[in-house]
């Protein structure tokens, strides 16, 4: 729950940085406005005139004078590496959470295999409502704001889906009890291996 609150977080402050940025732009329009109508008084002449659409020459000398030079052309790019790196980092931190929620994933599985011979009732229905349902719930989610990926985090990635997938061949489904909660089980783990393209049991 502490990582998939993270995306949340980050577009909260994206937003209240756009919200800033927006606020900044239009009091900057307004003192621009406010010098004009001062300049136009200083100088005794209308605030039409002096906002109305400038000269081909006056553009000219605009275009000239804002033209980037090589100093501006290295600030601006290095801005753009500074987002690029920001991005990078926050999706690697998105990959590296997805994989300790399939951990997680794992480390239940292995439970439910060890105890699926003693006090099966009990321990499906507990298993089943609190541990894989909401495990796979975490790990749909963070999956859809999934959107790069990086190589050292791939390679674990795919570690563990067939380690997910060992793991699931180890469970006899023709052995454990056809309860309600056992059916609710394997349909979820059907689900997932469907949405994902993981095969994780014979059905």
């Amino acid at each position: 729950m502490e990582h998939s609150a993270d995306s949340f977080e980050y577009l909260f402050h994206l937003s209240k940085g756009l919200s800033t940025e927006c606020r900044a732009t239009r009091q900057g329009t307004e003192r621009i406005e406010l010098l004009v109508r001062r300049l136009a008084k200083l100088t005794q002449t209308s605030y039409e005139d002096l906002s109305k659409e400038p000269s081909q020459q006056v553009w000219d000398e605009y275009n000239k004078m804002s033209t980037e030079n090589e100093k501006d052309r290295l600030i601006r790019e290095n801005y753009a590496l500074v987002y690029q790196i920001e991005c990078q980092e926050y999706v690697c931190k998105r990959i590296w959470a997805l994989i300790d929620q399939i951990e997680d994933l794992l480390e239940s599985i292995k439970q439910f295999v060890v105890e699926q011979g003693a006090h099966r009732a009990r321990t499906e229905s507990q298993f089943v409502e609190k541990v894989v349902q909401s495990r796979i719930r975490a790990v749909q989610k963070s999956s859809r704001s999934l959107t790069e990926s990086d190589k050292t985090a791939r390679t674990k990635l795919d570690l563990l889906i067939q380690e997910l997938q060992d793991v699931c061949r180890q469970i006899n489904w023709d052995q454990v009890a056809q309860t309600v909660e056992t059916r609710h089980l394997e349909a979820k783990i059907l689900q997932a291996q469907d949405k994902y393209g993981i095969k994780l049991i014979n059905n």
